[in-house]
């Protein structure tokens, strides 16, 4: 492992690289509100890597319960209303179960940062792993693992965009293996919210 990144600008800059105050002024965009409707009212939500508040405010308005966590106390001290945490993901332990937990979709059928052949894939013990994928843009990354994701009471999917089409249908085939077909709670309930683009080669496509 080398050096820790170090990123530039004005005030504090946390472990990883980031730069505070730039972070404060990023705006929330669209996340809050699809997210919002794609939980129960009220569902209480785990955001890891929580920043400086981008999305947990704008969830907090709507009336989601939030545990922000992240490594930074100065990300922290500019979250107001929620629950903050102060741990490095792999070693967090809240002893709790969430209501929702939600997840991308890559173009090669990986999530959070469970890829293709993976051995991460087969773990049935730890909740948050090590992994190293070489062609990625950061290529040393920590995941939270199968028997964290399908504990979960709802595992979202949001996907959006043309490129997302085949990966979609072939993930959403019967046989498929890749590592977002192994998303199953096993006391919970699996939705998948697609744009029309990214559901067009999928049956539900054809429905809205």
């Amino acid at each position: 492992m080398g050096e820790p990144p170090r990123g530039s600008g004005p005030g504090a800059i946390t472990p990883d690289g980031c730069a505070v105050e730039l972070y404060e002024l990023l705006p929330p965009g669209e996340e809050p509100a699809i997210v919002h409707t794609a939980v129960p009212p009220g569902a209480s939500i785990l955001e890891l890597g929580a920043g400086a508040g981008r999305m947990t405010h704008p969830l907090l308005r709507l009336g989601h319960p939030v545990v922000a966590v992240d490594e930074s106390p100065e990300m922290l001290a500019r979250i107001h209303g929620a629950e903050t945490v102060r741990a490095k993901i792999q070693s967090l332990d809240l002893g709790r179960r969430f209501d929702v937990v939600l997840l991308g979709l890559g173009v090669d059928g990986h999530t959070a940062s469970l890829f293709p052949g993976s051995p991460v894939l087969r773990e049935v013990f730890r909740t948050v792993a090590a992994v190293h994928v070489a062609a990625a843009r950061i290529p040393q990354r920590l995941t939270l693992t199968f028997p964290v994701l399908n504990a979960a009471a709802r595992v979202v999917f949001l996907v959006a965009g043309p490129e997302k089409a085949k990966i979609v249908k072939t993930v959403l085939a019967e046989q498929s293996t890749l590592p977002a077909a192994m998303v199953r709670p096993t006391d919970g309930e699996l939705v998948w919210l697609a744009d029309r683009a990214a559901a067009a080669l999928h049956p539900v496509g054809e429905v809205r």
